[in-house]
């Protein structure tokens, strides 16, 4: 034999016995006294026979014999003697099992250890286990036995365990212990049973598809029984030492050191061979000591790992050493030990622990238990990871957990040790409350790493799991009275005497707690349903997610060397958030029916209000739409004064005290378009007007329409809708019509819930129409946002007139009409809206009548006697009626002093809309999700001013919940500069409408370094002051002018529903929306806002206007703002509060100050500031690698229906930004004709000019008005100044009829700034189509277009044309002729259009979502360039199908164009992944010929390698070509 094997072996090919033993102690001899099927019963009347062992190593002294006549079913028992001593009988060291104690007979089962089955071979395969449970044999059934554990293997399966993990068997002194007592490890327990009965155990574990752990401590040997020494001294060394005394001696470098090396290396595979474990429990590896070349454990792990390739290895090791188990399964390393497959994480347990229960002594005295902590420690496994252990003097922790799966670390808030350490036994559930129990057990088991169960805890057993022990008297008393030293503050009786039997069987468990009998205390069998329920969810639910997410995660090459994690953050002092969502953001990887998981757990010991909006989304689903709903909450435990309230609408959450939930949220997606086409419906231009077969040749895949629902008749826009639950029928014939477009279209549609039209010429809308004819009786007054105080003989306010009401009556323009006039001007009939109505004959406007009214008249009068009206038979009636209605008819004057409704803006004809109720949102939402979502008709919406609704979120929350299916959905928002969308708080939406996009994009078209000449040639040419104090004075005048114009009627109203206890003045609310900077933040119940930077705009509008208005105390409203979360009505203000300040910004800012300052007309554009002139590249490149990650699907646009001025005006100017000098030669020559017109009007005139010339002289002279009036400095809308409005047409009239003016502006448009103009129309169109996000083509841009404002850029579009110019550049492309396409404008911006939208249609995913790199010039024309790299998957590029391109645009024409030779020597810095992908590919530039590809393997590539060709634009997408 060769084996170095210590122990009985049979050879059953020899029918052989052989037994070896190491004894160094013998100096003549050891003999074997055996007997061959001994009589257990008669253990005293033994045959005994004895043979001579043979020295088979004299320098080891290795001792064999080859025991006679043992047959396969023999059973053997024996003892060694040495050197013929009758006291020195020992048993094996190496015993297989030992039936009557450490100290009497071995026994080797030749029968059992010769069987023949699947266990001696058996290789676990791939496993890994879902939940552990840890149990002790000795104390988990009543009998403490394998057969008991065996019989509750069904119970564990029943609850869903998959694991279990035995307490240590290797057979100790006495008749009961924890295990970690063990002195003979290849014997075990006797107290439990015979290895056979273990072996039956494993079997029917694994026939219930149950793994089998046993735990198996390698770093000690107990004090009492070991009796190696006997044998062999040198099986220790005294070059280390433990607490338990000498060492093994692992680090001899001897025969000696490799023999009881090997007595430990055999251990492992004798169990896997024998029993059939499918893993260890290495106990306290860092206190195995070995200072070999090799580690011990390291060894082990690679042996183990390679015969039995499914066997794991857990370690219990408290160094937190991550190196422990990042390399690879079977390496051998010589400096770090061990690769083993998870570790124990006992920090998470300390934490808890810690948390619950403020406990400080030993090592809980290294843990804090906040939330931050806790954290830490389910996202990285641990919390100590090279930071300074208070507890054990030293650093802790050694390498980055980030690089372990997460599922490797082990976790528990119960083990045999953290109670049994304790004095009494105690357990976490027997100190803690049930509500805090089951919210730590819900993040245990629903946690990312794998939970560990301790026996019991899933129905809070109330047995104790003492310290126990069971030693001879003499060495008993000793452990005794250390027990008690342990713990000197305890009383002698409170810590339970480990040696006395009774706290043995305390320790067992009572399984009457959870039997069905009457009786047993009803919350172990409920814990015990949540353990199901959670173990289940982890089981079916988490896992198998986690399990995608991190195979979805390791695919991607960025990730490389890093492991999946979950979002883990607290949300408030007391909770804590586990988001399980992909940590890439290419979910087109994932199973369409993946989902999301939120657990949310307090720990708190009080009532606790926490927002999930911080963690409710992420940006890897940012493009989901689903909602969250509860899939688990521990009300089910709960009792119900303990219940947790979810709020799904508000994201938020009320924990009484503690408690958890879990929601979880379906990723599926919308479609999400690869581009838009905004058309503008209205009567003119109905939806069968619509060019469907041209658009779909430009590229087009989805139409974005204007608002569908029915409007005012007339209405060329559709945001004056008057009834959500129909078409209208002005735009769309029917539904099906809309349908039949669908078909070949997806549609994004234009809603808006914030507002319905209230005035109108007939009863278009029935609620309003309802509600001024019943007034508070009405079903639909609720409806709107009205503020009348009935009670005080208040009525509805229409303030209509044009003079005051007793006027109007004298002039008889107030008259009673019978519905036939209407009739066919509405869809209600007669009996919806009454047989008379109220007409308003100037303005046609009409208006019900009370029931009432209408029976008095029908019963004086018949119908036909007022055919021309009631005021031709009774004007004194007429007015009588008109002053009994629940509405009252005023001049339209008193609606700029006082109001009792909400408006939009200050427009007294739209009435706000209550969306917060729910039963209005679902009748406002009816058509619009349950008929055109429903049926496939539209696949996205457009959300218009929801800065209005009282409750943004909330809206947005309620739209995604309502759909029946995922919805793309976009905001209008108006963002500052400084201001920006959060993604983790913003709550299913894909984006905005663009206009943050529009602000970056227009600025970097800017020279940045004529800011300084731009402002001093407007202050020296116009007199308008440029220093920062002047221009913030007349940005806040603005405000100012519009709040007194147009908001004194909110302002009062805001005064008067004040918190009683926080009274505010007017004058003090005004004063706060003027120096408001923002357009709102969106509100919701967690006061005060839930963004940091949020509540720093209150502080800085309460500084502000306290600054400027000294006699004021804003004490109160930043009391108000202080007390929201605590007091509803301060809540409900502030609510009120946030849909004013919307307006006064809108108003003041967009409209007023633009029109008032604009040294650079660009600039005055929504969403942008004429004081932030341009944008850095570095600048813009930032915002456009946040908009991959954070918003990939917000729009992109550079025209719409609201802005100043188009694209392509806004590029000419921003040409000239360039070239500030050469605007001032032009404006000298322009003044030298005539200073009649104020310099800044002027100024502005001639930039509109500049920028849209030519237009005709009516759409200037109608820009212009709009202009001042807005600026309301010489005349306003209110207050028109006809001296002046007559003056300035004089002025733009000389444009067209004084010669010199019109040929000079021709001359410096046409030669000069056009064709500069027209490069940056090129390049934004390119950036526009190739940034992150979704691209718009406003109606009518993909040609040149110089609209203004509206209504100029609602001017009917010609589609004739533009079908001409597509069909020019598709034949002159098919030419390759691209300097033709380039000579005509109109022909070049519809081809750039063109090609882009047909790569977007095919690498959408490329150009939507893909990652976004900047790129970087250097040289001459380093700054004139804007350039950057697309990609998608960072994989391999592919010309087949793109997945990359390199955008490469100009930025300053005026610079490029006199810079051209410089194009040699200006070098685009390529980055090393453009480098490699060239090597296997060439790149075509598809804005030009792309069939003549180029090669970019150098990264000094330089312009003139891109742009060769001098009579082309310098524009460039490139995208992979085949190499050949």
């Amino acid at each position: 034999m060769s084996s170095l094997t210590l122990g009985p072996r049979y050879v059953l090919s020899e029918r052989q016995l052989y037994i070896r033993t190491w004894c160094t102690r013998a100096s003549m001899s050891v003999e074997l006294l055996y007997v061959v099927n001994p009589d257990a019963k008669n253990a005293g009347m033994l045959r005994v026979c004895t043979v001579n062992m043979k020295l088979e190593n004299e320098t080891t002294q290795l001792w064999i014999v080859a025991v006679p006549q043992v047959s396969p079913s023999d059973v053997v028992w024996y003892k060694f003697k040495i050197d013929g001593k009758e006291d020195e009988q020992w048993t094996d060291p190496a015993s297989r099992f030992l039936p009557n104690g450490v100290f009497e007979w071995s026994e080797f089962d030749v029968c059992f250890h010769t069987r023949n089955g699947d266990q001696q071979q058996r290789t676990p395969g791939e496993w890994w286990p879902s939940v552990i449970y840890e149990l002790h044999v000795g104390t988990f059934s009543s009998t403490g036995t394998y057969a008991g554990v065996l019989s509750k293997l069904q119970y564990l399966k029943s609850i869903g365990v998959d694991c279990i993990e035995i307490m240590p068997l290797a057979d100790w002194v006495g008749r009961w212990n924890w295990g970690y007592d063990g002195v003979m490890l290849y014997a075990p327990s006797r107290c439990y049973g015979t290895p056979a009965e273990l072996r039956a155990l494993i079997d029917e574990a694994h026939r219930l598809g149950i793994r089998v752990l046993c735990d198996v401590v390698l770093n000690h040997l107990g004090i009492r029984g070991n009796i190696l020494g006997k044998f062999s001294p040198e099986f220790f060394s005294e070059k280390h030492n433990t607490i338990w005394g000498p060492s093994w001696n692992l680090d001899g470098n001897d025969e000696m050191s490799a023999l009881s090396r090997n007595f430990l290396f055999e251990l492992l595979p004798y169990l896997s061979e024998t029993f059939g474990f499918d893993g260890y429990r290495l106990d306290a590896t860092h206190a195995i000591a070995d200072d070999s070349a090799v580690h011990i454990l390291n060894e082990i792990c690679s042996v183990m790992h390679q015969r039995f390739p499914g066997t794991l290895l857990f370690g219990e090791d408290d160094r937190n050493s991550a190196g422990l188990m990042t390399r690879e399964r079977g390496s051998v390393d010589s400096e770090n030990p061990a690769v083993l497959d998870g570790l124990w994480a006992d920090d998470f347990h300390h934490s808890v622990r810690v948390a619950l229960t403020g406990e400080q002594q030993l090592y809980y005295k290294d843990f804090s238990g906040s939330m931050e902590e806790l954290s830490t420690c389910i996202q990285k496994g641990w919390l100590y990871s090279g930071q300074w252990s208070v507890n054990q003097k030293k650093l802790r922790g050694s390498g980055d957990p980030g690089t372990v799966p997460v599922g490797q670390f082990i976790t528990c808030i119960q083990n045999h040790d953290q109670i049994g350490n304790r004095p009494t036994g105690d357990r976490l559930h027997h100190v803690i409350k049930d509500d805090a129990w089951i919210a730590a057990s819900a993040l245990l088991l629903l946690g990312p790493e794998t939970p560990m169960i301790f026996q019991g805890q899933e129905w809070k057993s109330s047995s104790p799991f003492c310290f126990f022990t069971d030693f001879d008297a003499e060495f008993g008393k000793l452990v005794s009275e250390g027990r008690r030293k342990e713990f000197p503050n305890f009383d002698e009786h409170e810590v339970p005497d480990p040696q006395d039997e009774a706290t043995f069987l305390n320790s067992k468990l009572q399984w009457t707690e959870v039997s069905k009998k009457a009786g047993n205390p009803d919350s172990h069998q409920k814990c015990l349903d949540v353990y199901k329920t959670l173990i289940n969810i982890r089981n079916n639910d988490i896992l198998p997610h986690i399990k995608e997410f991190e195979k979805g995660f390791a695919s991607s090459v960025r990730n490389r060397g890093r492991k999946w994690r979950p979002v883990v953050k607290a949300v408030s002092p007391s909770v804590l958030a586990i988001l399980y969502v992909p940590g890439d953001q290419s979910l087109s990887m994932y199973p369409a029916d993946t989902r999301c998981f939120l657990l949310l757990a307090s720990l708190a010991s009080s009532p606790e209000w926490a927002s999930f909006a911080s963690v409710s989304e992420h940006p890897s689903i940012a493009s989901t739409t689903a909602l969250w709903s509860v899939r688990w909450s521990s009300n089910d435990f709960s009792v119900p004064v303990s219940s947790v309230e979810v709020n799904l609408r508000e994201r938020e959450i009320r924990f009484p005290a503690a408690g958890a939930v879990l929601l979880e949220r379906h990723l599926h997606s919308p479609r999400i378009p690869s581009a838009t086409y905004r058309l503008q419906l209205h009567q003119e231009f109905p939806l069968r007007n619509v060019p469907m077969e041209y658009l779909k040749r430009l590229g087009i895949r989805t139409l974005y329409l204007s608002p569908l629902c029915s409007a005012v008749r007339g209405s060329s826009h559709g945001y004056d809708g008057c009834d959500y639950s129909t078409l209208n029928p002005e735009i769309a014939s029917s539904f099906q019509e809309l349908h039949d477009v669908s078909r070949s279209m997806d549609i994004l549609a234009d809603f808006v819930p914030n507002h319905l039209a209230a005035l109108s010429s007939g009863p278009s809308n029935l609620w309003w129409w309802d509600a001024f004819r019943e007034g508070p009786r009405s079903k639909y007054f609720a409806f709107f946002d009205t503020f009348v105080d009935w009670d005080r003989g208040d009525k509805l306010m229409a303030p209509v007139l044009g003079k005051s009401l007793q006027d109007c009556f004298a002039a008889r323009e107030l008259d009673i009409r019978l519905f036939s006039e209407i009739a066919n001007s509405t869809c209600y009939s007669e009996e919806d809206v009454g047989s008379y109505f109220l007409m308003y004959i100037p303005a046609n406007l009409c208006f019900p009548l009370k029931r009432d009214s209408c029976l008095e008249i029908a019963r004086r009068f018949e119908r036909d006697a007022l055919s021309k009206g009631l005021n031709s038979v009774d004007v004194e009636l007429v007015q009588r009626i008109v002053m009994e209605q629940n509405y009252r008819l005023c001049l339209w004057k008193e609606g700029c002093e006082h109001i009792n409704y909400r408006r939009f803006f200050d427009v007294p004809s739209l009435i706000g809309v209550r969306q917060e109720d729910p039963k209005v949102f679902q009748a406002s939402h009816d058509l619009i999700l349950n008929n055109l979502c429903k049926q496939g008709v539209i696949s996205g919406i457009r959300l218009d001013h929801t800065d209005g609704l009282r409750d943004p979120y909330g809206y947005l929350n309620s739209l995604q919940r309502a759909s029946p299916g995922p919805l793309y959905v976009l905001v209008e928002k108006i963002l500052q500069s400084f201001e920006d969308l959060d993604p983790l708080n913003v709550f299913s939406l894909h984006g905005t409408t663009g206009y943050d996009f529009l602000r970056f994009m227009n600025g970097l078209f800017i020279s940045q370094g004529r800011r300084t000449r731009w402002l001093e040639l407007y202050e020296s040419q116009t007199g308008t002051k440029t220093d920062s104090e002047s221009i913030e004075r007349m940005r806040l005048d603005s405000k100012r002018v519009v709040v007194q114009m147009f908001f004194l009627p909110e302002v009062r109203l805001l005064s008067s529903q004040a918190p009683s206890q926080f009274p505010l003045s007017a004058e003090m609310i005004a004063a706060f929306l003027v120096h408001f900077p923002v357009y709102r933040v969106f509100y919701r119940k967690s006061w005060p806002f839930s963004r940091e930077g949020d509540f720093a705009y209150v502080e800085h509008a309460l500084a502000q206007a306290a600054a400027a208005n000294p006699n004021l105390d804003f004490s109160n409203l930043r009391s108000i703002f202080q007390n929201a979360l605590q007091d509803d009505a301060c809540g409900a203000w502030i609510a009120r509060l946030q849909q004013a300040t919307g307006p006064v910004m809108a108003k003041g800012i967009e409209d007023t100050f633009m029109y008032r300052f604009y040294p650079l007309l660009s600039l005055c554009e929504v969403g942008t500031d004429p004081v932030d002139f341009g944008v850095h590249v570095s600048a813009f490149h930032a915002c456009m690698v946040q908009r991959s990650t954070n918003f990939p699907y917000s729009m992109l646009s550079s025209s719409t229906h609201d802005t100043k001025r188009s694209e392509d005006v806004r590029a000419r100017l921003n040409a000239l930004s360039d070239v500030p000098d050469l605007f001032l030669q032009l404006w000298q020559q322009y003044r030298s004709f005539s200073t009649s017109l104020d310099a800044p009007t002027d100024w502005l005139l001639l930039q509109t000019v500049c920028g849209s010339w030519p237009l005709s002289r009516d759409r200037l002279r109608g820009y212009m008005m709009k202009a001042v009036r807005e600026a309301k400095v010489h005349t306003s809308w209110i207050n028109v100044n006809d001296e002046f409005e007559q003056r300035m047409n004089s002025r733009i009239d000389s444009i067209y009829s004084i010669p010199e003016i019109t040929q000079l502006i021709s001359e410096f448009v046409g030669k000069t700034l056009a064709p500069m103009g027209f490069l940056v129309s090129l390049s934004q169109t390119i950036v526009k189509m190739t940034s992150p996000g979704i691209p718009d083509v406003y109606q009518g841009n993909e040609i040149m277009d110089f609209s203004l404002v509206d209504p100029d850029n609602r001017r009917p579009v010609d589609y004739a044309l533009r079908e001409r110019c597509l069909a020019s550049s598709e034949d002159l492309e098919k030419k390759r002729d691209f300097s033709g396409i380039y000579a005509d404008q109109n022909l070049g911006k519809i081809h750039v259009t063109r090609v882009l939208l047909s790569l977007r249609n095919q690498a959408s995913d490329l150009l939507s979502r893909g990652k976004y790199h900047p790129l970087f010039l250097s040289g001459k024309l380093e700054q004139e360039f804007v350039a950057y790299y697309r990609a998608f998957d960072s994989g391999s590029v592919d010309a087949s199908s793109p997945r990359a391109c390199i955008v490469l645009v100009p930025r300053l024409p005026f610079s490029v164009a006199t810079g051209r030779r410089c194009f040699a020597e200006t070098v685009i810095e390529l980055n090393s992944e453009i480098l490699s992908a060239s090597k296997s590919c060439l790149w075509g530039n598809i804005c030009a010929d792309a069939s003549k590809p180029i090669r970019l393997l150098s990264s000094r590539t330089t312009l003139i390698d891109v742009f060769p060709a001098e009579d082309l634009p310098p524009i460039a997408v490139l995208v992979p070509q085949p190499s050949h």
